[in-house]
């Protein structure tokens, strides 16, 4: 994705929050959860327990895309009142600063060994902004 710190989790929130966020593409914030959950062995926050995905939802959503359940399933499993739960909440937190004041390089201004220490370099290897 293109700016995951700093434009994606942000406008998710705030799409969120404000009540704009069409539920039909309640799957892309699964899609974006699961790709940074630390269950992934290519990416940096692999088994460092740096997740954007809640524990309570992480294996369910995980394994629901794992057996390419379709989009209205994986939907389903989102609690539709508060899709944002789906997310660690810590990491909600953040991205709800990051709404409120955006930032260029939120991982280099808000870098915390053992917040996100892990994670933002999973987003930086992912970020369509570096070559």
């Amino acid at each position: 994705p293109f700016r995951t710190s700093s434009t994606v989790i942000p406008d998710f929130v705030r799409s969120v929050d404000n009540g704009t966020f069409d539920p039909f593409f309640l799957y892309i914030l699964v899609l974006m959860g699961s790709s940074y959950s630390s269950t992934y062995p290519d990416i940096a926050n692999y088994q460092r327990n740096q997740d954007t995905l809640n524990s309570t939802y992480r294996d369910r959503l995980v394994q629901a895309l794992f057996v390419g359940e379709n989009r209205e399933d994986i939907n389903a499993l989102v609690p539709a009142d508060d899709p944002l739960l789906i997310y660690n909440a810590d990491q909600m937190e953040w991205g709800r600063r990051l709404a409120m004041n955006p930032e260029d390089d939120p991982c280099n201004t808000t870098f915390i060994v053992g917040f996100n220490d892990w994670l933002c370099p999973a987003f930086r290897e992912n970020d369509l902004t570096k070559s």
